[in-house]
């Protein structure tokens, strides 16, 4: 069993039979401190009952730059995992073991710049200035490639999650056939709505490069209007019931895959009209099968609802 012992120094000179037992004992703590945490990088603040275990890692540290630590000592120490002899190498080792456990994880390295572990730890500010050195040249090119070998990896975070916007989208386009995301809409984890979103305000403030403002503007249904995409949705969600049922003819209370159809279609009705619908969409309306008005408008929407879709 290992002693309580204080790693502070007491007031009588120790005997070596003293030192060597807060050294076995302070040793035996890191052991199994390792064995705990899966690494050697102890907390400075860190203590094991009346052991202040990190206060001793600190004076190891010390004794080996000033060159009073004995050889086996040193070489017990460095066979820990994850010892250093340097604070600074220690907190980067435990950014890069925040890192790989986030990848566990999430299956990727693509860090939100807020992100903070459940411990606390502000991975997102630790990534982000791993970038930074990088950039500048500081930083070690055995770190830059261990960081590079972790998969999606970016040393551009900004262009790289562009691009994974763009692919979102694209993905979304080729299963929806349009791209009018509802503005809460997420593809799995990935917010595609608040993305979208973000596009537009962006081109609307000038802020937008030329290069991906004509990447969107080439994607099949896209505006930069959030009205026009809010219109354009739906009337593919009118196209998607035509395809099913044959007719436009929606049940006012009818929803579409979470779409208040029946409702748009209606409001769509009366501004068609009354002349108020954008000559544009009034022809493309009136190209759908069932589309035409019969009766006046009130009495026919009525009528729609108590009757429901016609069959067959």
């Amino acid at each position: 069993m290992t002693p309580q012992l204080d790693s502070s120094m007491p007031t009588a000179r120790p005997s070596v039979a003293d030192l060597t037992a807060v050294w076995d004992a302070g040793f035996e703590l890191l052991q199994r401190f390792g064995a705990r945490e899966g690494h050697a990088r102890v907390p400075r603040d860190s203590r094991d009952g009346d052991f202040r275990l990190g206060t001793w890692v600190d004076t190891q540290r010390a004794a080996f730059r000033h060159g009073r630590i004995d050889a086996a000592r040193v070489e017990q120490l460095e066979a820990l995992p994850g010892w250093t002899w340097t604070v600074l190498v220690n907190a980067w080792e435990n950014g890069f073991e925040h890192l790989t456990s986030y990848v566990d994880g999430h299956g990727d390295a693509l860090v939100p710049r807020r992100h903070a572990s459940e411990d606390g730890y502000h991975l997102g500010l630790w990534v982000a200035a791993q970038r930074i050195a990088f950039r500048n040249g500081r930083l070690e090119a055995t770190r830059a490639t261990r960081l590079a070998a972790l998969p999606d990896w970016s040393w551009a975070r900004n262009r790289d999650a562009w691009e994974r916007g763009l692919g979102q989208l694209a993905l979304y386009v080729a299963r929806e056939g349009h791209a009018n995301v509802p503005c809460k809409h997420r593809e799995g984890e990935y917010g595609l709505g608040g993305w979208v979103n973000a596009q537009r305000s962006s081109f609307w403030a000038g802020e937008l490069q030329v290069e991906r403002a004509a990447s969107l503007a080439a994607t099949p249904g896209w505006t930069w209007d959030a009205l026009d995409a809010g219109w354009e949705s739906g009337f593919a969600h009118l196209e998607h019931y035509i395809e099913r049922n044959g007719h436009a003819r929606v049940p006012r209370r009818h929803t579409e895959m979470g779409f208040q159809l029946g409702t748009w279609v209606a409001r769509e009705r009366m501004k068609w009209e009354s002349g108020r619908l954008d000559p544009k969409r009034a022809d493309r309306l009136a190209c759908l099968p069932g589309w035409a008005p019969m009766g006046p408008p009130i009495r026919r929407l009525e009528a729609v609802d108590q009757v429901g879709p016609a069959r067959g």
